[in-house]
Parts: structure tokens; C-alpha cells; sequence
């Protein structure tokens, strides 16, 4: 599932896979935080968010920031990036403050899910 939030300067696109079991969650995680595809970027100390969690920004080339974490089945990669000019912090702490808002709204494993609303 993917989710895109815009406005005039700065886009955040959200991507939510679920795996079958935790233990598929976590090997999906990892591939995706190593994966050669993705772009090596500086990697930032931040809140943990759920129950694994990796945050880069590319400041030397591009202005992205990246979030990946996971809870319970659920794997989401955020992904921030400016559209006008505005600073690569801005940036990296709208995919941090959107990772905490949909880490909210997952419930973990054996509850109900709550009403999503970003």
C-alpha cells in the first residue's frame, strides 16, 4: 500500500508492506535496509520507532531523508523529500514526525486495528 502527502515545497510518500508472520517481517526489513538499490546515505540517531528502526538522509547529493521501521508484521519505508527550496532538516524531521504518527496507528500483533487517519 502507498500513501502520498504533498504540499508546495516538500512531499512525504509512505509504503506499507505486511508480511505473514514476524519472523518474515523482520527478514523483509532487513533485506530492505541493505538492499544494493537503496542509495548509501548518513545515517541519523533519532527516537526508536517501533519495533526496529533506520532513519538516513542524503544531504550530499539530494535533499531526502528515509525512515524504515517495523512493528509487528508491518514494514513502512518513508520517504521525505523537498520540492522548492526549504532545508534538508526540515526535511529529515517531517519522515521522522510522520514515522511516529503511523507507528501510532498500528496496532501490535493479536489487536484490532485503529481507524487510520494522518
Amino acid at each position: 500500500f502507498e500513501q502520498e502527502w504533498l504540499c508546495p515545497k516538500e512531499a512525504v510518500t509512505i509504503y506499507f508492506f505486511q508480511a505473514p508472520s514476524i519472523e518474515a517481517a523482520v527478514k523483509f526489513y532487513e533485506e530492505l535496509i541493505t538492499s544494493p538499490v537503496e542509495a548509501p546515505g548518513e545515517h541519523v540517531d533519532s527516537p526508536k520507532i517501533g519495533d526496529q528502526s533506520s532513519i538516513t538522509t542524503h544531504t550530499d547529493y539530494s535533499r531526502s531523508s528515509y525512515v524504515y521501521f517495523r512493528k509487528g508484521t508491518i514494514v513502512v519505508r518513508i520517504d521525505s523529500n523537498i520540492l522548492k527550496l526549504t532545508t534538508p532538516i526540515r526535511t529529515l524531521e517531517n519522515a521522522i514526525r510522520f514515522a511516529q504518527i503511523v507507528e501510532e496507528q498500528i496496532e501490535p500483533p493479536g489487536n484490532s486495528p485503529k481507524p487510520t487517519r494522518l
